[in-house]
């Protein structure tokens, strides 16, 4: 369910993040597969320009992505320094009700506003990347060298397992990652689920 609230990254993180997922939520009881819609997802820079990860452009097709379905994804980011473990990341989730936007408590630690204080040792990889890192010059775990990266027109088959609770509706979320109390990014995500 991770995946699913952190689509801003998925150009570079969706393998992992289906890949780790996956065997994480294989071991608890409460996963259904469920069948859903996404539609209308945004992204914002919440950071500064001088942030060292800045994402240049993000496209995600079709506007309205079946679950399970494939996805089109072309991106471009820019890492203006090295990144080294620890990685922080903050992740403050919201879904919106009747009395506004509440606060998403952090599930098993892989859904809602969670707290990771190195995200370097979430990759499943610990030497060599999978064939499609490879193929897009893209780093699979730590440390993430300065440099540009991208994919244009990738498609891929997002079918992910989610909470047995995951309610149709409008969703947000907040992402930092920060180095020894240094911002490295911070991005806003919203999505529609139907």
């Amino acid at each position: 369910m991770l995946a699913l609230k952190y689509l801003g990254f998925i150009c570079f993180w969706a393998s992992f993040s289906e890949t780790h997922l996956a065997s994480h939520l294989s071991q608890t009881q409460t996963v259904v597969r469920k069948k859903l819609k996404l539609r209308s997802t945004t992204w914002s820079n919440c950071g500064s320009d001088t942030d060292s990860v800045l994402i240049q452009s993000l496209d995600v097709a079709p506007d309205f992505i079946h679950i399970p379905g494939n996805i089109t994804v072309s991106a471009q980011v820019s890492v203006n320094s090295n990144i080294l473990s620890p990685v922080k990341v903050d992740v403050v989730a919201k879904r919106k009700t009747i009395l506004g936007w509440i606060e998403i408590p952090c599930w098993q630690q892989e859904f809602g506003s969670c707290k990771f204080e190195d995200a370097c040792t979430l990759s499943p990889y610990a030497s060599a990347c999978p064939k499609f890192f490879a193929d897009h010059n893209i780093p699979c775990h730590c440390p993430i060298l300065k440099g540009a990266y991208g994919v244009s027109n990738v498609t891929m088959m997002v079918d992910l397992a989610v909470p047995d609770w995951l309610e149709k509706g409008f969703y947000k979320a907040q992402v930092k990652v920060s180095q020894e109390d240094q911002q490295l990014a911070c991005y806003e995500f919203q999505s529609h689920f139907a």
